[in-house]
């Protein structure tokens, strides 16, 4: 799982650029606003295999991990192993 996560934020950050793009082609908006955050993970979730939100949970949960929290790097090792859910997880 964790190995995806990666992948993930690179999608979801192509992905928002390319759409914003499409959009300020297509009509004048303000670029400072993020209209397509959503749909932008939607597609890197889904190119992943997993849902938007199991996506947001196993980012948070790195986080967590990443910033020395002791529990959430157990948990992320037993969603690693498959022997937890992210939902369980989170």
């Amino acid at each position: 799982m964790l190995a995806e996560l990666r992948p993930f934020r690179e999608l979801k950050r192509i992905k928002a650029a390319l759409a914003k793009e499409r959009m300020l082609a297509g009509r004048k908006i303000d670029p400072r606003k993020n209209f397509s955050r959503g749909r932008a993970e939607d597609k890197a979730a889904a190119a992943l295999g997993m849902s938007r939100p199991t996506a947001r949970k196993l980012e948070a949960i790195v986080r967590k991990a990443d910033d020395g929290d002791s529990e959430a790097r157990a948990a992320l090792d037993a969603v690693n192993e498959d022997r937890m859910s992210v939902d369980a997880a989170y």
